[in-house]
């Protein structure tokens, strides 16, 4: 497919401070991009830097294969043809919905169904079109900062954290209706996020950034089963980290960790690794002579998660079990790993 949006050996520093090292980034024409990563990562500054706020220091941004910024010149926002969809929704408080939705239109487009039909694919009841902004909830806020984005069909719609202000529900709702509506308009997007869930529920591929690098661009599975290095086995859901030692037999390697042995999906150089487990691949049951004791345990309605402690290595390993029979905390379990490990080399 035809790359929309590209990046090339970004860095963008602040005084001694890098924020950005050298980021490479393909956007497919039509695809949604996550761009995920804990607070400081640089998420906000590449953003910045493809919308044209900010201007690198090294490397290119382009457009369609046409570069629009690098260190010597770059092209102004307002030339780039760009949606952007800010994190609180930025509407102008003194217009109605149809005026905000219709800002970035032609006097023509405006007297057209424009309006109503980004309304409709962004499930905004018609009779908001003559209401203020104070007037709506967060939720239809941000839908109509999105549908202010979409109008004049960006090549490029840019999402800065758009729902981060919502409770669960309605940021799980609006989220589900915002992409019904990019993928409606097949507008390519960037979705900046530090939400894991919206990441890999919402996006085509998923950029998880650590440190201004961008340390994995694959797809939403991909990136979940598939993490490549330790950090983003971590950051991206629930999972442990083992030590482990590595046994080969008939060409197949094994991790030997403190709650047991599975065989590895990848193996690598040595005898020792760090060993990454799901949750989803560890089965407890109470057991008075088992290795591991419940250390504390997550409720989370439909299910619970339980932290579990080694006694002997101090190791901590989470398990997802049925709410209806979550272990109480100090119970003792018998643990049984099943699948197969991930193996990183130890640092």
């Amino acid at each position: 497919m035809t790359q929309r949006l590209t990046t090339r050996g970004l860095v963008k520093r602040y005084g001694s401070t890098v924020a950005l090292d050298g980021i490479d980034l393909d956007v497919e024409d039509g695809a949604i991009l996550a761009v995920l990563g804990p607070s400081g990562c640089g998420k906000t500054t590449l953003l910045r830097l493809i919308a044209g706020f900010l201007v690198p220091d090294e490397g290119t941004v382009s457009i369609d294969g046409v570069v629009v910024a690098d260190k010597h010149r770059s092209v102004p926002t307002r030339r780039r043809d760009i949606g952007l969809v800010p994190q609180e929704g930025a509407l102008f408080p003194h217009l109605d919905v149809a005026a905000n939705i219709a800002f970035g239109l032609s006097r023509h487009e405006r007297s057209g169904p424009r309006i109503t039909d980004l309304m409709d694919l962004l499930e905004l009841p018609r009779d908001l079109a003559h209401r203020r902004p104070a007037e709506l909830s967060g939720g239809q806020q941000q839908r109509v900062a999105v549908a202010r984005a979409l109008a004049p069909n960006p090549r490029v719609l840019l999402l800065d954290e758009p729902f981060s202000s919502l409770d669960a529900a309605l940021r799980s709702s609006t989220g589900r209706s915002v992409v019904n509506a990019i993928r409606a308009s097949k507008a390519t997007a960037v979705l900046v996020t530090h939400d894991q869930d919206e990441a890999l529920s919402l996006a085509d591929k998923v950029g998880v950034m650590d440190r201004g690098q961008l340390v994995q661009a694959d797809t939403p599975n991909a990136v979940y089963a598939q993490p490549a290095s330790p950090f983003v086995a971590s950051f991206v859901g629930e999972g442990s980290l083992l030590t482990s030692s590595i046994r080969r037999e008939r060409g197949v390697a094994y991790a030997t960790c403190s709650f047991g042995e599975l065989p590895l999906a990848n193996d690598i150089p040595g005898d020792t690794a760090l060993v990454f487990l799901r949750p989803e691949q560890v089965v407890v049951r109470p057991d008075p002579t088992g290795e591991a004791l419940v250390s504390s345990v997550a409720f989370h309605g439909h299910d619970a998660m339980v932290r579990l402690v080694n006694e002997q290595s101090g190791e901590m390993l989470s398990a997802r079990v049925d709410a209806p029979v979550m272990p109480p905390v100090g119970t003792r379990m018998a643990v049984q790993l099943r699948g197969s490990a991930l193996a990183f080399p130890q640092a």
